[in-house]
């Protein structure tokens, strides 16, 4: 028999993009048939429905058919990712005593499906008896007030027993958050493993009511039990749940321990925005996330007359009350250049930890007040501005000014924005220039290892940007600025955090095995599954909103590539800087570029020490040649084996993952029901184990 839902691995998961009442009676009657701690004897027909699960591959290697006779084990299952599956009340009574006897459940994802009260109160009732839950994703069902009140007292107790230290923590609930879809091949990896080694010291608890019908109740319910000095660190999504001013003064007041916030799309914008900004920063003690994107429009997408302007001149007012806020999403929010060179100005001249900002789908053009802002700005990883309106001269000034010598920045999302082949060009030379820098500091530090380096050699900058050259088809754009490829405006006596890196590397040879892990991370990215550009293969994504779908990507990128990039690079010095530094993710989709800028930008990524992983150009105009097609699968294949082949601490080359060129009649888009587990579109660029170039194969599988 065959089981649409399964569980492996401790992880619970549907193999259909719908499942009804039947096939969660199947499975939970599947497991009733085992023996589980603190349980009583066994049932009848135990053998039978162990033969029945081992032959459905229900159950794990290590769980399948292996349990000894007679003994008792602990019940399985830590997480439910059962999203998207249109699960109704009467399925959701179904699966509540499988709910029950899962104790050591971690994660419990019922987003996007048809949920009500009736399920909200019923599940509120359980969450009693799962000490160790630290994540509930109710979002994108029919849930209102009453409900979600339930959940939100049972959810976040008093007084939290012990047991509720044992929390998945940030990471690995990026690594498998929404996984139900990537179990198939063992996804088991360094990631997750080192995850489950922190989970007892963190305590994290993360609830995600979005996208449902609240309303003010609940803002006075949050506000009287996340108050509670538990310990704990609150992560709190109430995206798009008709929320106006009501009761918004005492949620505030009470956000000491929400280190996550998103409050995007609600009636927050008001006359009383300014006062809310301030009230939430004067009693907040560690806010890391906030997000307030589309709350100039109300829920039919109509205009409210808010000036987004204004709203983010006062937000910006408070931003100075939190050190340590990292990301700040305010997209969708009519925000114009003089609004978002407020912004930049605070970015500037104060100092804070902010690492990603989504300024996306605004009337932003300008970005030469963002390029000031982070000459001297060393911490600001992720920049989204897509759906703006920048053009080609208002990028120039960025890509040559900032880019080449700005290496934390690692990803630039300028999607459907009026960009033409002149942006690839400047790209391509920004790219390179980072690849002349990464390269002189690996000189510096051979130099260093054989005691010839002298410390004014490490100080001195020199010709660092003369060093590189224009792309080779550069002479197909006479138009650009022959200025622009110097950039010696940024040159100036001190040395950069990179290059004075050089002077602590810790020069040890004989290190095989730290290569082969690294370059074990670097794999694990680039792997079909996972997949940073969209999120085919998450079928608890399928019904999700796309602003979810959004969030879910950034996250999950700025987890398994930026943190574990530093997190490596501050530990471990020794390789080359292109590995953990420089752009790594360029997203240009949407835009009308061709086969003559893309063929710029292929000859920048052909360069050795190139830091660039991702690049998205899907959508681009329809006009690309075969040898444009051919070009890029031979790069992405000679990238690949070079990789691969590389023994020592300096990568001239890293794996690349293109989305865009894909071949005919492969979907590029993602779309609300494609469930198509293996449409992993990393699958159509990354060639087959062991082809390379030189051994007589230049397609790319």
């Amino acid at each position: 028999m065959s089981y649409k839902i399964k569980l492996r691995d401790n992880v619970m998961y549907a193999t259909s993009p719908m499942v009804n009442e039947d096939d969660i009676a199947d499975f939970v009657s599947s497991m009733n048939v085992y023996k589980w701690e603190g349980e009583g004897g066994r049932q009848p027909g135990q053998e039978v429905g162990r033969q029945a699960g081992q032959e459905a591959g229900q159950l794990s290697g290590q769980l399948a058919g292996r349990l000894p006779e007679g003994s008792a084990h602990p019940y399985p299952v830590k997480e439910m990712q059962l999203g998207s599956l249109k699960i109704s009340d009467w399925g959701m009574s179904i699966l509540i005593p499988c709910v029950l006897r899962s104790r050591n459940l971690v994660t419990l994802n019922l987003s996007s499906n048809d949920l009500t009260n009736d399920s909200a109160k019923i599940l509120a009732k359980c969450l009693k008896y799962l000490p160790r839950l630290a994540s509930l994703n109710l979002s994108n069902n029919l849930i209102k007030s009453d409900g979600a009140n339930e959940i939100v007292e049972e959810f976040f107790p008093q007084k939290l027993t012990s047991k509720r230290g044992f929390s998945p923590g940030g990471e690995q609930m990026d690594t498998n958050f929404h996984l139900n879809s990537q179990v198939k091949n063992a996804t088991k990896n360094m990631h997750t493993k080192n995850a489950i080694k922190n989970m007892h010291t963190k305590n994290v608890r993360e609830l995600d009511l979005s996208d449902n019908c609240l309303g003010p109740s609940v803002l006075l319910k949050l506000s009287q039990v996340i108050s509670q000095d538990n310990n704990e660190t609150i992560k709190l999504n109430i995206k798009n749940s008709q929320l106006g001013d009501a009761n918004f003064f005492a949620f505030f007041q009470n956000c000491t321990h929400v280190h996550n916030l998103n409050m995007s799309e609600n009636g927050i914008a008001s006359a009383l925005f300014a006062d809310h900004m301030e009230m939430l920063f004067a009693s907040q003690l560690n806010l890391k996330e906030l997000h307030l994107s589309s709350i100039c429009f109300g829920q039919s997408g109509t205009d409210k007359q808010e000036d987004g302007n204004e709203l983010l001149n006062q937000l910006v007012k408070q931003l100075r009350e939190a050190p340590n806020l990292s990301v700040l999403s305010f997209a969708n929010n009519k925000v114009d250049d003089h609004g978002f060179s407020l912004f930049c100005e605070f970015l500037k001249k104060n100092k804070n930890s902010i690492t990603a900002i989504d300024f996306s789908n605004n009337h932003i053009s300008n970005m030469n007040s963002l390029s000031e802002a982070l000459k001297n700005k060393e911490t600001l990883k992720m920049i989204n501005l897509s759906s703006n309106r920048i053009t080609d001269e208002n990028l120039k000034h960025f890509c040559y000014e900032t880019l080449p010598s700005n290496l934390s920045i690692a990803e630039v999302s300028l999607s459907n924005n009026h960009l033409t082949d002149l942006s690839c060009a400047y790209f391509a030379d920004a790219l390179v220039m980072q690849c002349s820098f990464v390269e002189r500091s690996v000189k510096m530090k051979t130099q260093l290892q054989g005691g010839v380096a002298s410390q004014d050699a490490l100080t001195a900058q020199g010709d660092l940007h003369n060093a590189c050259g224009p792309p080779p088809a550069w002479e197909e754009f006479p138009e650009i600025d022959s200025q622009k490829s110097t950039s010696n405006s940024s040159e100036g006596s001190s040395s950069p955090l990179h290059l004075s890196k050089a002077k602590r590397t810790n020069f040890k040879n004989g290190h095989p095995q730290m290569i082969h892990t690294w370059k074990e991370v670097i794999t694990n990215r680039h792997n079909e599954q996972h997949n940073f550009f969209s999120c085919i293969g998450v079928p608890s994504l399928n019904r999700a909103s796309e602003t979810s779908k959004l969030l879910f990507l950034q996250e999950k990128r700025r987890n398994l590539i930026y943190n574990k990039n530093d997190e490596w690079y501050h530990s471990c010095d020794s390789f080359s800087l292109n590995c953990f530094k420089g752009l790594k993710y360029l997203n240009v989709s949407g835009c009308r570029i061709n086969s003559q800028g893309l063929t710029l930008l292929i000859n920048a990524l052909a360069m050795p020490y190139c830091a660039l992983e991702f690049l998205d150009v899907s959508s681009s105009s329809s006009d690309l040649t075969d040898a444009t097609h051919q070009a890029f699968a031979s790069l992405i294949a000679d990238r690949k084996c070079k990789f691969e082949r590389n023994d020592t601490f300096h990568f001239e080359h890293l794996p690349l993952t293109v989305r865009g060129v894909a071949p005919t009649l492969i979907p590029l888009n993602d779309s609300e029901d494609n469930t198509d587990g293996d449409s992993i579109e990393s699958e159509w660029w990354n060639y087959k184990e062991g082809d390379c170039p030189d051994q007589g194969s230049d397609e790319a599988a």
